[in-house]
């Protein structure tokens, strides 16, 4: 992929929009059913102190695992940890360990104002995230300035980025931009000027780019292992603290989302007893990454929000033969996503094929089994239109 390339964002929406108006609007009402104020309290990111409180008894194993790397002494502020230390100063109200989150929070929101290609939006995500689980530890002066920040990153990136078809970093934008939003909501005056502008993107361009993939297969291939878990991670922040429901919204995407992720797997277990997906498109995950968790920690949240569905049971017994995260500063993502009260579907005689017609891909296996032959066929158009300037090459 060229760096610095130019996208033609508005033909494509405006495209997607006129052809295909009732995929967004047959589904406003799901979208606002159950759709509530804002609470108050902090936190509120992920549901009450209470409601950390209870997960982290019944999910003793996992809270045990990712309070050891919150208490491990890493200061450099490295995603994994920055949360776990949130969470973890949340639920048991450590204010020495809230304290120090704050500190290694505000080396973000003090520095340089991030715009374009480059991760700003997990720069707003652990820092947002922070500013909820750790409100108690946050100076009034320091609040001020993490809204400075947010407002200010956000206005340096409102035209950044606008692809919502190809480009990864569409949902780092828009998921950290979300979540740091409802962290401050109701202190910063524009907190809900954001989150106006983030519904409007996803209502009017995004949810009919995920339209277009129907049967949960990505087009773009091999970037949905970079950016999906991160988009869901702001979908279930948006159900929490008001009650939103972006899945309905392109319900042909995300029903079978878990389900071609599945099927987008080798066979077998690898390293750091992981799974490696396909490749396909521009990436491919030769060399082990984080986005293996990412991909399991996606399935898992898909297969929550679906539970009383038997495909999603099924998928559901597949991420169980991997229970852990791979790498051991993802243990929040046990912590959050593994729910082990979903009951198992029956994965032995579960179908060997699937079809996700809206990018052309078929897949198939031989069995459920780690030594099983996988086939995978793609024939199907790319979605995107891009151009490189002679710079670029």
């Amino acid at each position: 992929m060229c760096e610095g390339m130019k996208y033609i964002p508005v033909i494509c929406s405006a495209i997607l929009v006129c052809a295909m108006p009732h995929l967004v609007s047959a589904s406003e009402t799901a979208f606002d059913a159950g759709r509530h104020a804002v609470s108050r309290a902090h936190p509120r990111l992920l549901g009450s102190r209470t409601r950390l409180q209870t997960l982290a008894t019944e999910r003793g194993e996992a809270y045990a695992r990712m309070a050891a790397v919150a208490r491990s002494g890493d200061a450099t502020g490295e995603h994994g940890t920055l949360l776990a230390m949130a969470l973890v100063a949340a639920i048991e109200e450590d204010a020495q360990l809230g304290r120090s989150a704050v500190e290694q929070a505000l080396r973000l929101v003090d520095g340089p104002i991030r715009s374009g290609h480059v991760t700003f939006g997990h720069d707003l995500t652990r820092a947002g995230f922070v500013y909820d689980l750790c409100h108690a530890y946050w100076s009034d002066a320091e609040r001020e300035r993490f809204h400075h920040y947010l407002n200010a990153t956000f206005d340096a990136n409102r035209n950044s980025e606008t692809s919502p078809l190809h480009n990864a970093y569409y949902s780092y934008k828009w998921y950290g931009i979300g979540i740091a939003a409802y962290a401050s909501y109701y202190e910063n005056p524009r907190a809900p000027e954001l989150l106006a502008a983030l519904e409007e993107e996803y209502r009017t361009r995004a949810a009919a780019a995920l339209a277009l993939a129907d049967g949960g297969g990505w087009p773009e291939g091999y970037y949905i292992n970079y950016w999906l878990y991160e988009w869901l991670f702001f979908c279930e922040v948006a159900r929490h603290s008001e009650g939103l429901d972006y899945y309905s919204l392109a319900p042909g995407f995300y029903r079978h989302r878990a389900l071609a992720g599945m099927f987008e797997t080798y066979p077998g277990i690898r390293v750091y007893d992981s799974r490696r997906s396909l490749p396909m498109g521009d990436g491919g995950g030769r060399v082990f990454g984080g986005d293996r968790d990412e991909a399991l920690s996606a399935r898992r949240i898909l297969v929550n929000r679906y539970r009383d569905d038997e495909v999603h049971r099924v998928v559901h017994a597949f991420n169980e033969i991997t229970p852990r995260s791979s790498v051991r500063k993802f243990a929040y993502k046990d912590f959050l996503w593994r729910d082990a009260t979903v009951p198992a579907g029956d994965l032995d005689n579960f179908k060997l094929s699937h079809y996700s017609p809206g990018a052309g891909y078929v897949y198939a296996r031989s069995t459920w089994a780690d030594d099983a032959t996988h086939f995978y066929f793609k024939s199907g158009d790319r979605l995107t239109l891009f151009i490189c300037t002679y710079q670029d090459l």
